[in-house]
């Protein structure tokens, strides 16, 4: 018999075996199994701590019953953060180990009686987040007036995450996308439900409006700033206080329109490790600005505040609205933009598709960010130097007043000090706040039109 033949025979035997329900041995993860997780992070501020729960369930769908007798015993890794406390794993039958990697993560392994095709496995796994207080110099903290923490998924097919906190608290949120809810006396954070959980991570700054300590900084044209930091934090809210008040005045004569944020503006102090790479962030959704708790210069305030007027609703690409902000603030602070050197990088620099730093961003993206805003702020310095200044308070006036280019508004009043000019700038358009960004070709058409 040739070795050809025989290959063909064992072949043909095989799948005999298979019809006869031969078949048996250990399934391997993802082997026509689906697994599905629900995870809850629950804020307990009393107990200075974050609890999980994890609830997992596992079937074996295996669709062939020729392989009927093939069985699913073992599953992993669980990641659990390194330090957390209070592990434990439930479940009829299920046991776990725990195994340490060096990093960040541990891998736990669960162990549970077979499952045939069809059948079931259910089981929960707890833990506690490692946390100290607010001005510890840990990852995660929890304290009464502020709370921060990362929360992850596990690399399974489907399934929820949610946080859940008291409905008193605020909270921002970066990172995969999320959507809040409140019902009762809670407040949840939750992902939709999503395939390939492993890859969902978001981080989560809680604040309790209370319990913060504040001061409010009134600028020229009436909009109140209140700087939020931690009670005992006296020095970080010394520091932020007076770069507000050192900038407010001369951010609304640049940009010559008054800062407008409804209600108030809020500065709030924030773990540094929150901010992932970056000393400031504006959020556009609470309208609130995050500052490292190592505190912030006044060129980083200023551009923060600068996003009140430039952001996703106003300009419609990242470049743009970084841009005008790093353009703000320095003119603001007598800072140039100027030119960034050769590209730090592999390739050629690409505005249109901006880098964010991330959870895990190295020295080379920290390079390209720095690039990139520089960029942005050059080119922006270099229109308005070549408009001057009151020609390039018109045209963002025009841009932020809603008005589409060439449409024959009334002139624009071009506003410098004294402040009473600024007060009054609200009174006298009549026209609601844009409703699309303008891309950078609009933005060109306001500047030929006005500038």
């Amino acid at each position: 018999m040739t070795r050809a033949n025989m290959l063909r025979l064992m072949v043909v035997l095989a799948i005999t075996l298979a019809a006869m329900g031969g078949g048996s041995g250990a399934l391997a993860d993802g082997d026509q199994v689906t697994e599905n997780a629900v995870i809850s992070y629950r804020l307990d501020r009393t107990g200075s701590r974050v609890l999980v729960t994890a609830r997992f369930r596992w079937t074996n769908q295996i669709s062939s019953t020729a392989f009927r007798r093939y069985y699913l015993e073992r599953w992993g890794p669980i990641g659990v953060p390194t330090g957390a406390k209070d592990f434990r794993v439930t479940g009829r039958g299920v046991r776990s180990r725990r195994f340490p990697t060096g990093g960040s993560f541990d891998n736990v392994i669960v162990s549970f009686p077979r499952i045939y095709r069809g059948q079931t496995v259910s089981f929960s796994a707890r833990w506690t987040l490692p946390s100290r207080g607010a001005e510890s110099a840990s990852e995660v903290r929890v304290s009464d007036a502020y709370s921060t923490f990362c929360w992850s998924g596990q690399p399974v097919d489907s399934g929820f995450i949610t946080v859940t906190m008291p409905r008193s608290l605020e909270a921002v949120t970066r990172g995969s996308a999320v959507r809040t809810s409140r019902s009762g006396n809670a407040r949840r954070i939750q992902a939709r439900e999503r395939r390939d959980m492993g890859t969902f991570y978001a981080c989560t700054d809680i604040f309790d409006p209370k319990r913060l300590v504040r001061r409010d900084v009134t600028s020229p044209g009436g909009q109140v700033v209140s700087v939020e930091g931690w009670p005992g934090d006296v020095a970080w809210l010394d520091e932020v206080t007076t770069s507000v008040e050192s900038v407010v005045a001369g951010l609304e004569s640049v940009v010559g329109v008054p800062i407008a944020g409804g209600d108030r503006i809020r500065v709030r102090e924030v773990a540094a490790n929150a901010l992932m790479g970056y000393g400031g962030e504006f959020d556009l959704g609470s309208g609130s600005i995050r500052v490292s708790e190592s505190g912030a210069s006044a060129q980083l305030l200023a551009h923060e505040l600068s996003h009140v007027w430039f952001n996703a609703q106003s300009v419609n690409a990242n470049w743009m609205w970084e841009g005008l902000a790093e353009w703000a603030a320095r003119e603001t602070v007598g800072s140039q933009c100027t030119a960034p050197a050769e590209y730090p990088v592999k390739g050629s620099p690409r505005l249109g598709s901006w880098r964010i730093l991330g959870p895990q961003a190295g020295l080379g993206d920290q390079a390209v960010v720095e690039y990139q805003y520089l960029a942005a702020c050059s080119i922006m310095d270099d229109v308005a130097r070549r408009m001057g200044p009151e020609q390039m308070r018109a045209a963002l006036g025009a841009l932020l007043d809603g008005g589409a280019p060439y449409d024959r508004l009334p002139p624009l009043v071009v506003l410098t000090p004294p402040a009473p000019a600024i007060a009054r700038w609200a009174a006298t358009r009549s026209r609601p706040p844009r409703s699309t960004p303008v891309d950078w070709r609009q933005w060109l058409d306001i500047m030929d039109e006005v500038g």
